[in-house]
């Protein structure tokens, strides 16, 4: 969406009219407002994203028309808050790679205890499912992983969430 509304920014800029600019970048008709329809932007709505920018489109070229603002400079400053957001997802993904990694070891470390257990001559699955202090400690610690995945896995969506509108 950002590109398009780049696309159209550049040929308001060479003089183009609101119309004929979404018309040439978009390949959609604009009302006597030349503020696209949101059902004439939704072949090009991909995710949440762009349906809150393509909203956020179509507002700004409402609000132009009714006071009278240029459309290019109000749709410029909106470009400009798009590329913002899109810059704090890739920042926030970024900086959840680590966590996400880290999780993704700690869910294979158990069972690649188990196997290097059993390749250096113990017998863990035998100590685990003697029915004695071994399985209890097998229960015990089955149920920390799993909490702790679940905490995990909460932590991680909390943060990709933090900053979106609700």
């Amino acid at each position: 969406m950002i590109a398009v509304l780049a696309h159209v920014l550049a040929l308001l800029g060479a003089g183009h009219s609101p119309g004929r600019a979404w018309r040439e970048a978009a390949g959609v008709p604009t009302t006597l407002a030349a503020s696209p329809s949101r059902a004439s932007l939704d072949h090009l709505v991909a995710g949440p994203r762009d349906a809150r920018a393509a909203d956020a489109i179509i507002a700004v070229g409402r609000l132009s028309a009714d006071v009278g603002a240029p459309v290019a400079e109000a749709l410029a400053r909106l470009q400009g808050t798009l590329e913002a957001e899109e810059e704090l997802a890739s920042e926030r993904s970024a900086a959840l790679a680590g966590p996400r990694a880290s999780a993704r070891v700690l869910t294979w470390l158990p069972i690649a205890g188990l196997v290097l257990g059993a390749a250096i001559g113990a017998d863990p699955i035998g100590v685990l499912a003697d029915g004695g202090i071994g399985s209890t400690v097998m229960l015990a610690g089955l149920g920390c992983h799993l909490l702790g995945r679940a905490v995990t896995g909460r932590l991680v969506r909390f943060a990709e969430r933090a900053g979106d509108d609700p």
